[in-house]
C-alpha cells in the first residue's frame, strides 16, 4: 500500500510537472495570413507607424481579458539598430522579461527571432493590468526603459521609465474575423529624445515607433473586475424577476 501511495504521488508530481511545462510553453506561431496583414501595417524605417486605419488604444489601459488561459505575444517586426529587450509589468509590479534579444533572423546575421514567433506569458488568475516596455539596447547593456506616455518621468518598481518625458509606445486594435478575437498591435520607439534632436542624451530619434512591433492576443481595454460575471448577472436577473412578481401580486390584491 505504501509503495502504491509512493508511486501515485510520483505520478501526480509528474503530471503536475507536465502541466507546468505546458503552461510555460511557447504559444503556437501566428497564422500566416495574420502575420502578412500585420507586417504590411509596418511602415519603412523613419516613416511613422502612427497613421493606421485602425482604432488607436490607450496603452495605459490594457488588461488580461480574463477569458484566455494565457496572454500570447507574437513578434511582427523590428527595424532597430539596437538589440532591445521586451518586458512587461503586471499591476505595476517588478518588470518581467519576455524577450531578452529582439533581433530578426532575416535582417541580422546573429538574429534570434523569426517573424510570427510567439510566447505565452505566465498565467494570471485575478484582474490584472498589463503594461509593456522595452529596455533600449538592453541585450548589449542599455538601461533606458520606455513605455507608453502615462509613464513619462515615472518609475515602475524603482526603475525610471521614459526619462525623456516622451511616449515611446503606441497601440492599435485589430479584430480577427477568423478566430473572432482582438489583437493589440504595439509599436515602440527605442531612441531618446524628440524628433531629430541631438546633443546630450538625444539620439536623433525618428519617432517612427517601428523599432519593435508585436501583436498581443488576450488583452482587453476593460478590467474583468469591471465586467459582471455571468453568475452575477443571473443573480441580478433573478432579483429583478422576484421583485416584479412581488409587485404584480401586490397590484392584484389591491
Amino acid at each position: 500500500m505504501k509503495q502504491f501511495a509512493t508511486n501515485l504521488g510520483l505520478a501526480t508530481l509528474s503530471i503536475l510537472s507536465l502541466l507546468s511545462v505546458s503552461a510555460k510553453a511557447e504559444a503556437a506561431a501566428l497564422r500566416s495570413d495574420l502575420l502578412t496583414t500585420f507586417s504590411n501595417l509596418v511602415q519603412a524605417e523613419s516613416v511613422a507607424f502612427d497613421e493606421l486605419a485602425l482604432p488607436k488604444l490607450d496603452a495605459s489601459k490594457l488588461y488580461w481579458d480574463g477569458k484566455t488561459n494565457n496572454v500570447e505575444i507574437f513578434f511582427i517586426d523590428e527595424k532597430a539598430g539596437f538589440k532591445n529587450q521586451l518586458l512587461f509589468s503586471a499591476n505595476d509590479n517588478p518588470l518581467e522579461m519576455i524577450y531578452d534579444n529582439i533581433s530578426s533572423t532575416l535582417s541580422d546575421s546573429d538574429g534570434v527571432l523569426t517573424f510570427g514567433e510567439g510566447k505565452a506569458l505566465r498565467t494570471f488568475t485575478d484582474a490584472t493590468q498589463l503594461s509593456f516596455f522595452i529596455r533600449s539596447n538592453g541585450f548589449n547593456g542599455g538601461q533606458d526603459i520606455y513605455g507608453d506616455d502615462s509613464y513619462a518621468n515615472t518609475t515602475v518598481a524603482g526603475q525610471t521609465v521614459n526619462g525623456d518625458g516622451l511616449s515611446h509606445l503606441i497601440a492599435y486594435d485589430y479584430f480577427d474575423d477568423v478566430e473572432k478575437v482582438n489583437y493589440t498591435i504595439v509599436g515602440f520607439e527605442d531612441l531618446w529624445g524628440t524628433l531629430g534632436a541631438t546633443g546630450g542624451k538625444n539620439q536623433g530619434s525618428d519617432r517612427d515607433f517601428n523599432d519593435v512591433v508585436f501583436a498581443i492576443k488576450g488583452l482587453s481595454t476593460q478590467s474583468p473586475a469591471q465586467t459582471p460575471e455571468p453568475s452575477a448577472m443571473l443573480g441580478l436577473l433573478g432579483v429583478a424577476l422576484f421583485g416584479g412578481l412581488q409587485l404584480k401580486r401586490q397590484l392584484a390584491t389591491a
